[in-house]
């Protein structure tokens, strides 16, 4: 997200060149007076336009539930494709939303997009035990963690305790998930580390 500085910095370097156009377009739309063509100087302009940016800026939204109407965001289509789009009043845009579905930014889309990927893969390979199988403290259940003090993905075991990720019946299943998919991306998306770079 650019901040309110920055946005006007990069407005200001982009039109610094063509100081004459910054001159017609404050005297035709801020000002609004087309007689004053040739009266104001370069940095009155520039002070007129300076005003009119701080009074037009609009704060980007910092989450995907502060979008207003018209507010640029992502989604991922129905075929996995990443699309810009205006937010809107459209129910199919709440319901986007209310599903994980909007993101601000097309990195966030194109990340998103991929961990469902990997996801979907590294879930082939799991095991969903019953919960007989929970009961029973003798059946292992395991499942990857990263292992940040040495970069590592690490083997768990659990044998009672059931918490909210794919668990596996063995070391090898776990193997073959990260083999089709790939250590770095079952690692970046995965397991969640996304400033992992092998």
């Amino acid at each position: 997200m650019k901040n309110k500085e920055k946005y006007f910095d990069e407005i200001l370097q982009a039109i610094t060149e063509n100081e004459d156009s910054v001159c017609k377009f404050v005297i035709r739309h801020i000002i609004d007076r087309k007689d004053c063509m040739g009266m104001l100087s370069c940095s009155d302009c520039m002070g007129h336009f300076k005003e009119w940016l701080e009074e037009e800026y609009v704060e980007p939204p910092k989450t995907v539930w502060e979008l207003k109407p018209l507010d640029e965001c992502y989604y991922i289509n129905e075929v996995g494709y990443v699309l810009k789009e205006k937010w809107g009043t459209l129910v199919s845009n709440q319901r986007c939303r209310s599903q994980g579905n909007v993101f601000l930014t097309e990195d966030e889309a194109r990340h998103e997009k991929r961990r469902r990927e990997v996801y979907a893969i590294v879930k082939k390979y799991a095991y969903e035990f019953s919960d007989e199988e929970w009961r029973d403290c003798k059946i292992l259940k395991m499942w990857p963690a990263f292992a940040h003090s040495n970069g590592v993905i690490a083997m768990t075991a659990n044998y009672g305790y059931q918490t909210n990720t794919l668990y596996f019946k063995s070391e090898g299943d776990i193997d073959k998930a990260i083999k089709e998919v790939g250590e770095e991306d079952f690692i970046r998306y995965y397991l969640g580390v996304k400033d992992y770079n092998g």
